[in-house]
């Protein structure tokens, strides 16, 4: 009996698990089909080479080590002005996330990393090409994170002397954890754990028994 009750619980488990969604990099030309917010860097405006970290934390979102605002042909922000790079190049949001996505251009094409992190830790990763088509967006979604960090690696020799190259950031899309209403579970789903709650239940007793 005991085993009938384990197999069926881990059976549950295991289709429970097979239900879950996977974490997924967008790359496409539009971002999210629906963000709750979009940051596009003239909600504040700043003098051309600003640095930005955390001036738009009201919106939602901070910089680091910082970033370069700049108003030509658009605003948006950069990790790029004359004489450097900011590296690493990482967006912090206030509330956990589950989809974000932004458009990001290289000036050059470029093998770019863009890492997921909660708590500090990275929970997914992918590399992809960059260049410098215009409405390029990146990002995560099927996730939980609350920082975005971005390393770019030019073969053409467009570095700061370590690897990394510049990058310009717009248009930024995001869809806020605690906004999302919870997800109602399939009734396939709430069955499995309620079998599996009745098999652990049916254990505790049979083990008090004995």
């Amino acid at each position: 009996m005991r085993k009938k009750l384990f197999a069926g619980l881990a059976i549950g488990i295991l289709l429970l698990g097979a239900n879950s969604a996977q974490a997924t990099l967008i790359s496409n030309g539009v971002g999210l089909s629906s963000p709750h917010l979009t940051i596009n860097f003239d909600e504040h405006v700043f003098p051309s080479g600003t640095g930005i970290t955390n001036q738009y934390a009201d919106l939602g979102v901070t910089f680091s080590p910082f970033a370069y605002y700049s108003p030509s042909g658009g605003s948006n922000v950069s990790d790029f002005m004359p004489g450097g790079y900011a590296y690493p190049f990482s967006m912090s949001f206030v509330t956990q996330q589950t989809e974000v996505a932004f458009n990001l251009q290289t000036p050059y094409p470029a093998t770019t990393t863009f890492y997921a992190l909660l708590g500090g830790t990275t929970v997914e990763s992918d590399t992809i090409t960059t260049g410098a088509t215009p409405n390029d967006f990146f990002g995560f979604k099927d996730i939980n994170f609350d920082q975005i960090s971005i390393y770019t690696s030019y073969a053409d020799g467009v570095t700061n002397g370590s690897g990394t190259g510049p990058l310009i950031l717009d248009n930024l899309q995001m869809k806020v954890n605690s906004v999302d209403p919870a997800p109602v579970p399939e009734p396939s789903t709430v069955l499995l754990l309620g079998l599996g709650f009745a098999g652990i239940a049916g254990f505790k007793k049979r083990f008090k028994r004995s």
